[in-house]
Parts: structure tokens; sequence; C-alpha cells
């Protein structure tokens, strides 16, 4: 993990965006494998993160953070990923080389799928402090909580108990849809019910 992050890597927020660059130079697998991390780690937390990954010419500093590859990562995100996912540039494939196994291929798309036990696996391998001080240094907050003690399925089994919370609330179809898709990915994983089986609560409903 110490070789994951190159000290160019940089990250910035903005609203609820955020953006992460790296040099062309970075070795592609070890930054998907970072990003997934990061996918994961937020979902831990109650968030689910939308994205898009490509190759291309970006500024980006500590005072903005412009260019082409924003723009079609913005699109990618907006008009591709659909479901709470990283997609990857489907234009920039064969740039990105052999790919981990963090990314899978499905319906013609890829993207970074954190929520399985071999990619925890993975990760409960790198709980070293060089590891943590390579996210503070690039500005990524470092594994905390359940994520600092990693094993076997109780991380997934912590984000599918989040996840069922949130497709129980009141909350519209497009919305519940996103959730239920990353639920149902990972409760088959588990062996649970699928979302549908648990009832719906929609905002008319607590309309008097």
């Amino acid at each position: 993990m110490s070789d994951a992050l190159e000290k160019d890597t940089r990250a910035s927020t903005f609203s609820d965006n955020v953006v992460i660059s790296t040099p062309t130079e970075e070795r592609y697998q070890h930054f998907l494998q970072v990003l997934g991390m990061i996918q994961l780690s937020s979902a831990c937390g109650g968030f689910l993160l939308r994205g898009g990954i490509t190759i291309g010419d970006i500024v980006h500093d500590g005072e903005a953070v412009f260019g082409p590859a924003l723009i079609r990562a913005y699109d990618l995100e907006r008009l591709h990923a659909q479901y709470p996912r990283v997609i990857l540039d489907p234009e920039a494939i064969a740039d990105f080389g052999k790919l981990p196994a963090v990314v899978v291929e499905e319906k013609g798309s890829y993207f970074i799928d954190p929520f399985h036990a071999g990619f925890i696996e993975w990760l409960s391998s790198l709980q070293k402090a060089d590891a943590v001080s390579d996210f503070i240094e690039a500005g990524i907050p470092a594994p905390t909580g359940l994520m600092r003690r990693m094993w076997d399925d109780n991380v997934l089994k912590a984000v599918l108990h989040i996840l069922k919370q949130q497709i129980r609330e009141p909350i519209e179809d497009k919305d519940w849809d996103k959730v239920a898709w990353l639920y149902d990915r990972i409760a088959g994983r588990l062996g649970v019910p699928p979302a549908r089986s648990y009832p719906r609560a929609r905002p008319r409903d607590l309309v008097e």
C-alpha cells in the first residue's frame, strides 16, 4: 500500500463532490484499489458514492481544479454510473492496463466493486502504520473504527445493516432503486433476502 498513493496524488472537495487525481505514471491497479477502499469506507459511514474515472488532462492544485478529464469524469457519473458505483471510462479501458480484481464488468460497464470478501481480505492485510500515513499524506481520511478491524464478512454485514435502514426510510422510488441495487448485490453474497422483501415507505405515505 505504501506504493499505492504517489506524492502528487491530490484530493479536493466542493459541495457534495470529491475530485481525486494522480499522475499518469501512477500504477492504475493500486489507484483503483485505493478508490475501492474509499468507497467501502464511505459506505460503512452511511455515505454511498457514485462517480466516474477517466484518463486525461486536468489542472488540480490547492486553489483550482478544471480540465477536460474533470468534465469527462463528471459526465460518466451523471449519465452512466446510475447506481452508487464508480464507473471506468469505456473509452479509456485499454489505457488502464490490467485491471485489479476490485473492478468488475457487467453489461458492458466496468466499475469498482469493493463489496466482496476478497477485497476485504486484501484490505485486512494493509492494516499497518505506513499504509495509514499514505492516506493522510494524500489528503484522504485514513480508515478508522470498523474499517480498522476488518475480518471475514463483518464489514459487509455492517454495510448491509446501514442500507437496510435506508431502504426502509420514506424515499422516492428513484432513490430507493439506487440503494436497493447495492443492497441486493451484498445481500446475494451473504444469502439474505433482497430489498423488496421488506415493506416500502414512500414520502406520500406520510401525508395525511
